[in-house]
């Protein structure tokens, strides 16, 4: 099965095996061994007999700048993860707890502040014992560089904004009290792109994960990303994929 995925996803093998293959690497994960995957498009096959416990989730500073970055599925040894025991645990025992019913979507989920404290301490946790390994077996970690505020006012706002509806330039400066020229170089400065760039990265994520993950129609997909017909969506993702939707899709099915 083929994914694209814009988060991390952690499994540890309880039972059976799990091939994962992405950029060009390809792993075989056994009882006991972990493997860390991240953001990218990715394909993993399970063995009848899997049994895994898995964790999908963001870890990125406020700039959506990774805290870590690699290339291609990772597999850890036992000896390596048995610290990330203890905290994953109680906090998966949490997840069936409050949200029984909710199991894949917390995001959407409305929670206490006693339940949102309980899940984001054990996260935390477990989140550092992971990012010790990581520096340990060389991945690169980002520190967070100080931006303009501004930038992020800017970036929030194009990312609330309905998907189908055409991001104004002028709206933005207007939004932030600059010119466009200026609004350019400062959410350059800040995310290494224009904010035009951004928000068409914005529409091409969306088409990706609909495409991969839903079973929406593409004139459906097309009517939410704001084009009139399907024919014209259809030329604007291969422009920037190089394949049409339809081929797209068809590594997902």
């Amino acid at each position: 099965m083929r994914v694209w995925d814009r988060h991390f996803t952690a499994w540890q093998v309880l039972r059976g095996e799990v091939k994962v293959s992405a950029h060009g690497r390809s792993c075989r994960v056994t009882p006991g061994q972990w493997v860390l995957i991240p953001p990218v498009e990715n394909e993993r096959r399970f063995s009848d007999s899997a049994r895994i416990l898995s964790l999908h989730f963001r870890a990125s500073w406020i700039s959506d700048l990774p805290l870590f970055e690699w290339e291609g599925p990772l597999v850890l040894e036992a000896e390596e993860t048995r610290a990330w025991l203890p905290p994953t645990v109680p906090m998966l025992k949490l997840v069936r707890r409050f949200f029984p019913q909710a199991y894949n979507k917390l995001r959407d989920q409305d929670v206490s502040y006693e339940q949102y404290m309980a899940l984001q301490g054990n996260f935390h946790r477990w989140l550092g014992l992971v990012w010790a390994v990581l520096r340990a077996r060389g991945v690169v970690s980002h520190m967070p560089v100080q931006g303009d505020s501004r930038a992020l006012i800017m970036k929030r706002w194009m990312d609330a904004q309905p998907m189908g509806e055409p991001v104004r330039m002028q709206d933005l400066a207007e939004l932030v009290g600059l010119s466009i020229a200026q609004i350019n170089r400062i959410f350059t400065q800040s995310y290494g792109l224009t904010p035009k760039r951004y928000a068409e990265r914005l529409r091409i994520d969306y088409a990706l994960a609909a495409l991969s993950t839903s079973d929406s129609q593409l004139k459906e997909i097309s009517f939410r990303l704001g084009f009139r017909h399907q024919s014209e969506f259809t030329a604007w993702f291969k422009k920037r994929r190089g394949q049409t939707p339809s081929e797209f899709r068809s590594k997902y099915t």
